[in-house]
């Protein structure tokens, strides 16, 4: 970056400065100017041509600061060059464009012993800029100067890619393709070899590839010859490699889910595809039910259904770069959420020690799913429940006073109904006599009583 400006500098306008020109540094490409003259534009003068070479040019911005003007010089997108040449003080030829970002060409076939004249500037998206001069008169092999004609001929502009490097490209089978190759200075055809995949097509004047590759193909080696208008050529090389079009796949599907308001949900795993090319996305559609989420870097679904929602078909799509797709399929439902309720009340029971029970504790309706139940707190010594068959069974052991009991249903999602009553178990009371019996003497035929 160079910075010019007018006056004498004091150093907080210095360091002014220097926020100023890193401000400029980031502004956005869209924000440039044409670029500014090339630097450093010299001619080398040969056997019937001359070589030029400049340094890359800089985009130029005016900028004021305190009330001065600052010129700050920041480096240029260039696209390309462009050079035009006369003879002898003669009119300019047309622009011949050049490749950047190669600072360097050699004009060929030219008139010794007669003054040539370049003129050379650089190009971006916001248009040309300046251009520079330089001037070169080309000397014969023996350095006297070779002959001088009166009509001084066409300098011969070979073509040149400028030191740029072929690419190796990389397309699919089935994925459209628009590849520009390098641009060669004083180029008027191209031609690629040897013939391009099937699908394929070259354009013999932009140098452009465009199709859609239809069979896959091994990296290949190809040449990009350029001509100019006398056929003179250069080659550059470079490859092209075809990838077979990969489907993404799902090894597994989602079953079929259903929910209930209120209630959170297991954590539902969606999940992920194999295959495809490149990085693959994912997305379900339509949208959760209420209280649902998605997580889209675990593929997790969890949350706490609010509204009832009836049985929707939901879409797992996953897709590859190229836009190929996998999707797998299931439903959502979600129901309201029913509590458990008893329809009829626990009676109280008294038991007797010593003798066996069998008692039979009411059956819940409604809720969601599976009902269980459950007795609290510990039944007497010798009596144990079924939960299966919901009965108390066995004999009891021992005398326990009366204590209150708690029967409850809970139901798949936690709901619960209770019950209360009482359990009491008595002594067993043995029978007894409260007098004796007298010894008795009777005689016979004589009635007793």
């Amino acid at each position: 970056m160079e910075i010019r400006l007018k006056g004498r500098p004091t150093f907080a306008w210095c360091a002014r400065i220097l926020a100023t020109a890193l401000f400029a540094l980031a502004l956005p490409a869209n924000a440039q100017n044409a670029p500014a003259q090339p630097v450093g534009l010299a001619a080398a003068a040969g056997n019937a041509a001359v070589a030029l070479s400049w340094q890359a040019a800089f985009d130029q911005r005016e900028e004021e600061l305190e009330g001065e003007i600052i010129f700050i010089d920041v480096p240029a997108d260039i696209t390309h060059y462009e050079v035009r040449h006369s003879v002898g003080g003669g009119a300019f030829g047309a622009w011949v464009r050049h490749p950047a970002p190669s600072t360097a060409l050699t004009v060929a076939n030219l008139v010794n012993g007669i003054e040539h004249t370049f003129r050379l500037r650089a190009v971006n998206s916001a248009g040309a800029g300046p251009w520079a001069e330089v001037t070169a008169t080309p000397v014969g092999a023996g350095g006297g100067g070779g002959a001088v004609v009166e009509e001084p001929q066409t300098p011969d502009f070979e073509p040149d890619f400028g030191g740029q490097r072929g690419p190796a490209l990389v397309y699919r089978v089935g994925t459209p393709v628009e590849t520009s190759l390098p641009y060669a200075f004083a180029a008027d055809s191209f031609r690629v070899q040897p013939e391009l995949p099937h699908g394929l097509s070259f354009n013999t004047l932009s140098a452009v590839i465009t199709g859609t590759p239809t069979t896959a193909q091994p990296q290949t080696p190809y040449t990009l010859t350029a001509f100019d208008n006398d056929d003179d050529s250069a080659d550059l090389p470079f490859t092209i490699e075809v990838l077979e079009d990969t489907m993404p796949t799902f090894a597994s599907g989602v079953a079929d889910q259903t929910y209930r308001v209120g209630s959170a949900i297991d954590a539902l795993q969606l999940p992920m595809a194999t295959g495809g090319d490149g990085a693959i996305a994912y997305a379900l559609t339509p949208a959760l039910p209420s209280g649902l989420t998605l997580d889209s870097g675990t593929h997790l679904a969890t949350g706490t259904p609010t509204r009832v929602s009836s049985r929707t078909l939901y879409t797992w799509t996953a897709t590859d770069e190229d836009g190929d797709q996998a999707t797998l399929t299931f439903t959502i439902e979600v129901l309201r959420d029913t509590m458990p309720r008893f329809r009829e009340a626990a009676t109280d029971q008294t038991y007797r020690v010593g003798t066996a029970v069998s008692t039979r504790l009411p059956t819940a309706i409604g809720g969601d799913g599976t009902l269980s139940y459950a007795l609290t707190p510990t039944l007497p010594a010798g009596l144990a429940l079924d939960a299966l068959g919901r009965t108390v069974t066995g004999t009891p052991t021992q005398a326990s006073a009366r204590a209150t009991y708690t029967w409850t249903a809970t139901d798949d999602d936690g709901d619960q109904a209770t019950l209360t009553f009482a359990i009491g178990v008595q002594p067993d009371a043995m029978p007894r006599f409260r007098e004796a019996a007298t010894d008795q003497t009777y005689r016979v035929g004589t009635a007793v009583s």
